[in-house]
This record gives C-alpha cells, structure tokens and sequence, in this order.
C-alpha cells in the first residue's frame, strides 16, 4: 500500500480517529490513549512525545494535500474480549 508509506499521509489518519470515543465506548472509559508504542509502565516510555489532536478536518485537508482522495482500507479487530 503505497499510500501508508507516506508519514503525512499516516499523520492524518491518526489525526482523523477519536481514540477518546473509542475508550469511552468500546471500553467502558477504561484505558488511556496511546500516544506511542511503548506502554507507559514500561521504563522507556516517553511521556514528552505528544500526540496529533483529533481533528478531522485538519486530517481531511492533510490527504487531500497529499493527493489522496478516495482511500480505502480494511480495520481488523479481534473477535473475542481479552483482559
């Protein structure tokens, strides 16, 4: 997928899904958003990265500044709960 090679292109994705709404419903409101992919209680974690803000219009014009406009992919997701 050559469009996922481009990290402006990954920027406003991140930019375009509400991690909060997704904690808050999916689950319950337990859980915090992952900024990086280091869990926070593991030693090497950096609290100072910051993540993109939701912002899907300013995500919507990132892809289309990027030439992209009609993209589509699949979101794969365990059937089952897991602790």
């Amino acid at each position: 997928m050559p469009t996922f090679d481009n990290p402006k292109v990954r920027k406003a994705l991140n930019m375009a899904i509400d991690k909060q709404a997704i904690i808050d419903v999916v689950f319950q409101g337990s859980g915090q958003i992952a900024k990086n992919p280091i869990p926070p209680t593991m030693w090497s974690y950096n609290d100072a990265i910051q993540d993109d803000p939701y912002d899907p219009q300013a995500a919507k014009a990132a892809l289309e500044a990027e030439g992209v406009s009609d993209l589509s992919m699949k979101i794969w997701a365990m059937p089952v709960q897991r602790p």
